[in-house]
C-alpha cells in the first residue's frame, strides 16, 4: 500500500512538473511569437519600444511598460505623430475565439497615462493611390472594455510650440467596441454598445483671432455637457483693430454650461449626419465689439436659411434654448468719441426646427430680453430652410422703454440726444434675401430729440429745429392712442440678418415719426 501511495505521489509530483515545465515553455513562446510579430508585422513607417513586458498565458493576459509608439511618412523618416504610455495592458484573451473565429477578443485594455501629440505640419500624403492607412486588419478585434486612464492630447500648429488643439486630462471607457477588416476602414473604424468620456481643460486654436475653451466636458453615447465654456479674441478691443483689413468683431462669450441631450451622429454613405433632440445654453454672456473705422468686410453674407440648406452635413435639433442671458454690444464709428452701446439683460430665446433635411419643417425663433436694462423686447421669426428664395417672417414687440435709455448708443454713433416714453411699438416684417416689407404701430409720448453737433457737447440748434417741424411727439395718435408708420428696405448683402432687421425698423420707425401716423 505504501509502495502504492509513493508511486502516486511521484507520478503527481512528474504530471505536475510537466505542467509548470509545459506553461513555461508555452509562455516562452508565446513571448517570442509576440515580440516576432512586432518586429515582423508592423509597417515599416510605424516604430513601437518599450522597457519590458510580460504574459501570463493561463489568464491571457499581456502587459507593456513605458511604451513608445511613433508613426512617420510612409515615404520619409520624418515622425508626425508620438504616443507615449506608462502602460498597455491586454486581459482575458479568449483562445477558442482566436482558434475557430480568427477573432482576438478580450475582455480588457488598459492604457495607462497616454501622451499623444501630433504635427499636422510634418504629415506627408502618401503618393501610392491604393494606401490602406495606418492600420490593415487581418483579424476581427472585439474588447468588452477599453479603458484610457488619465490620458492626454497635443495637436500643434505650424510651429513646435504653437498648440492647435489640446485636452490636458481625459479618461475614456468603450463598452463592447468591436472592429474587422471590412469596419476599419469606413469613416467610423467600430462598433460599439457604449461610452464614456470625461476631460479637462480643452484648448482649440480657432485661427488667426479667437480661441476657445472648455474647462470640462462630461459625454455618453447620448448626452454631453461643458462647463466653463470661453470663446474669446485673442487681442484687446483696440488691438484686434491693428491686425485687421476688414472690419471683424471682437467677441467675448462665457457660457458657464451646454447640454446636448439626445445626441445621435454617424454617416449616411460619405455624408456626415448629427442629430440633438435638445441642446441647452445656460447663463451665457456676451460681449461684442465693432470698430466702424475699420474697412467694411465685402463678402456675401447669406442669410441664416442659406448657411443651414448648404452645410457640409445633414443636421437635425430639435430644440434650442437660451437661458438667462447678458449681451453687451458696442460699436465705434469715431476716432475721438468712446463707441456706443447697447445692452440686452434678461435674454431667453427658444429655437425649434433646426433642420436641413429635405422635409423641414419651419424654423421658428422667440426671443424675450430687456433692452437696456428696462425695456421689454420681444422677438419672433421663422423661415424654412427649403426656400431658396430665404423668404422669412419676423415680428417685435418693444414695451415701456424711456428713450433717455438709447442715449448711450445714440449720442456717440448717431450725434443725436432723445427723450420721452415708448409706451408699446409693434411691426411685423416679411421678406426674403433681397427685399422686405413691413408694418409698425407705436404709442409713444413727449417725445423729443436734439441734433448734437460734432464733438457732442452741443446741441445743433438748427437742425433740432428742422427735425422738430418733421416728427411727431406722440400727440396726434387714433383713438387707442397709435400711430402707424410702413417700412421697405433692400436688403445689403454684405451685411447681417441682423443689420437687416435693424435697416427694417429704423424705416418703420422713421415712417411712424414722421409720416402722417394713419394706418393704410
Amino acid at each position: 500500500m505504501a509502495i502504492q501511495r509513493k508511486s502516486g505521489f511521484k507520478i503527481s509530483i512528474g504530471i505536475l512538473v510537466i505542467l509548470v515545465v509545459t506553461i513555461f515553455l508555452m509562455q516562452w513562446k508565446a513571448k517570442h511569437m509576440i515580440t516576432d510579430f512586432l518586429d515582423q508585422k508592423i509597417p515599416a513607417h510605424l516604430n513601437l519600444t518599450y522597457s519590458d513586458f510580460d504574459v501570463n498565458i493561463l489568464m491571457g493576459n499581456i502587459g507593456f511598460s513605458d511604451v513608445v509608439i511613433t508613426i512617420a511618412n510612409r515615404e520619409s523618416v520624418q515622425t508626425h505623430t508620438l504616443l507615449k504610455l506608462d502602460r498597455l495592458q491586454l486581459s482575458g484573451l479568449d483562445y477558442g475565439q482566436l482558434v475557430f473565429n480568427n477573432t482576438i477578443a478580450l475582455n480588457a485594455m488598459v492604457l495607462a497615462k497616454p501622451e499623444l501629440s501630433y504635427y499636422p505640419y510634418k504629415y506627408i500624403p502618401t503618393k501610392k493611390p491604393n494606401s490602406k492607412g495606418v492600420v490593415n486588419l487581418l483579424k476581427a478585434i472585439s474588447v468588452k472594455q477599453l479603458d484610457i486612464q488619465d490620458g492626454s492630447l497635443h495637436i500643434m500648429q505650424d510651429a513646435v510650440d504653437s498648440i492647435q488643439v489640446s485636452i490636458a486630462t481625459y479618461n475614456f471607457t468603450l463598452y463592447g467596441g468591436k472592429t474587422d477588416p471590412k469596419l476599419v476602414s469606413r469613416k467610423i473604424p467600430l462598433k460599439y454598445d457604449s461610452y464614456q468620456l470625461k476631460a479637462i481643460d480643452i484648448f482649440a486654436d480657432l485661427g488667426k483671432y479667437e480661441t476657445f475653451k472648455v474647462a470640462q466636458l462630461e459625454t455618453s453615447e447620448r448626452k454631453l455637457m461643458l462647463k466653463e465654456v470661453h470663446l474669446a479674441s485673442k487681442y484687446g478691443k483696440k488691438a484686434l483693430s491693428k491686425y485687421l483689413a476688414v472690419e471683424r468683431d471682437y467677441v467675448d462669450l462665457e457660457i458657464p454650461e451646454v447640454k446636448f441631450d439626445n445626441l445621435e451622429f454617424g454617416f449616411d454613405e460619405s455624408r456626415f449626419e448629427l442629430a440633438i433632440v435638445s441642446l441647452n445654453f445656460e447663463r451665457p454672456r456676451a460681449e461684442i465689439y465693432r470698430d466702424k473705422l475699420v474697412d467694411d468686410n465685402l463678402r456675401f453674407k447669406p442669410l441664416y436659411s442659406k448657411l443651414l440648406r448648404e452645410l457640409p452635413m445633414t443636421l437635425t435639433i430639435g430644440q434650442v434654448k437660451v437661458s438667462n442671458g447678458d449681451l453687451v454690444y458696442e460699436e465705434k464709428i469715431a476716432d475721438d468719441q468712446k463707441a456706443g452701446m447697447l445692452t440686452f439683460e434678461e435674454v431667453n430665446a427658444e429655437i425649434n426646427g433646426i433642420t436641413n433635411r429635405k422635409n423641414a419643417p419651419d424654423t421658428q425663433v422667440v426671443a424675450h430680453a430687456k433692452l437696456m436694462g428696462q425695456a421689454d423686447l420681444k422677438l419672433k421669426w421663422d423661415f424654412n430652410v427649403n426656400n431658396k428664395t430665404d423668404a422669412f417672417n419676423a415680428s417685435g414687440v418693444l414695451q415701456n422703454l424711456q428713450a433717455e435709455r438709447l442715449n448711450p448708443f445714440l449720442v456717440p454713433n448717431l450725434r443725436v440726444r432723445t427723450q420721452g416714453a415708448v409706451e408699446e411699438m409693434y411691426f411685423t416684417l416679411y421678406g426674403n434675401a433681397a427685399t422686405s416689407k413691413g408694418d409698425m404701430k407705436m404709442k409713444y409720448h413727449d417725445f423729443k430729440f436734439d441734433v448734437l453737433d460734432k464733438d457732442r457737447l452741443k446741441i445743433n440748434k438748427f437742425l433740432t429745429t428742422i427735425g422738430t417741424i418733421f416728427v411727431n411727439d406722440g400727440s396726434k395718435t387714433d383713438a387707442e392712442g397709435f400711430r402707424y408708420g410702413t417700412m421697405e428696405v433692400e436688403r445689403e448683402t454684405n451685411k447681417s440678418f441682423y443689420n437687416y432687421l435693424w435697416l427694417n425698423v429704423r424705416d418703420g420707425m422713421v415712417s411712424t415719426l414722421t409720416g402722417n401716423g394713419k394706418k393704410d
